[in-house]
């Protein structure tokens, strides 16, 4: 008996089903990895709209006397800018002239889980510490009076939670970003 070419060159219902269940196996082998690769983009993509914040911060404060802004997060939850009047200005407005975009203030992973951008309009928590302190030598004040410390160790402000692999981003007056 003689078989047709198109018999012999089919793929039986078993290697099929072979070649499926391999596909899935090593798809269910990747699919951690690129969680894993997903949540570094994310993490890099946070330090860099710190970093950018960090721009503007010290380039306002290089327009004002190299003092820092008073920036606050307000009883409502917004963050805000105090200028020497005490006048709020919210963070975008004020800092918007220094190329400081809102996407720069909210952290990609923050979107995906705890949501602080959209009830805080921010998704940093800000360290009031250097708050109208000159960027050359701010000033810490303790019980026991004022102390000068390097800017690159006073932290302006940072992920409100551990949501990087258990670590936050934080950047420092300096202007450097680094995960903890």
């Amino acid at each position: 008996m003689i078989q047709t070419r198109s018999a012999r060159a089919a793929f039986t219902l078993i290697e099929l089903l072979v070649v499926l269940s391999i596909i899935a196996l090593l798809a269910s082998l990747l699919l951690p990895v690129m969680q894993g690769v997903l949540a570094k983009a994310r993490s890099t993509e946070c330090a860099s709209n710190l970093r950018q914040v960090g721009l503007a911060v010290n380039a306002w404060a290089t327009d004002h006397d190299n003092y820092f802004p008073k920036i606050e997060t307000d009883p409502n939850g917004t963050v805000q800018v105090y200028d020497a009047d005490d006048n709020a200005r919210s963070l975008v407005e004020t800092l918007g002239g220094y190329g400081l975009d809102p996407r720069f203030v909210q952290c990609p992973t923050d979107i995906h889980t705890t949501r602080y951008f959209q009830n805080k309009g921010s998704s940093y928590e800000w360290r009031p510490i250097v708050d109208g302190e000159k960027v050359n030598g701010p000033k810490i004040y303790g019980r026991r009076g004022a102390f000068t410390v390097p800017a690159s160790r006073i932290r302006i402000c940072l992920d409100y939670e551990r949501i990087h692999n258990g670590q936050q981003n934080r950047l420092y007056a300096d202007g450097h970003v680094r995960g903890f």
